[in-house]
């Protein structure tokens, strides 16, 4: 019971606002650039955001 609960009010949360952040940020860096950098921020930014979900999971 702790786990759905956990899943329903922390995980599912984060997890959707990360993926609204994550193709926000995706979004902005295609029509800015094709530039490697910005590619390289999204792809960290979606790393960071993975590993807090994962985080959270396991409190």
């Amino acid at each position: 019971m702790y786990v759905i609960r956990m899943l329903i009010l922390y995980v599912l949360p984060v997890a959707e606002y990360t993926g609204i952040c994550y193709g926000y940020l995706t979004a902005c860096c295609h029509q800015a650039s094709s530039s490697w950098r910005l590619s390289e921020l999204v792809s960290h930014y979606q790393t960071v955001m993975i590993l807090n979900i994962l985080r959270i999971w396991h409190v």
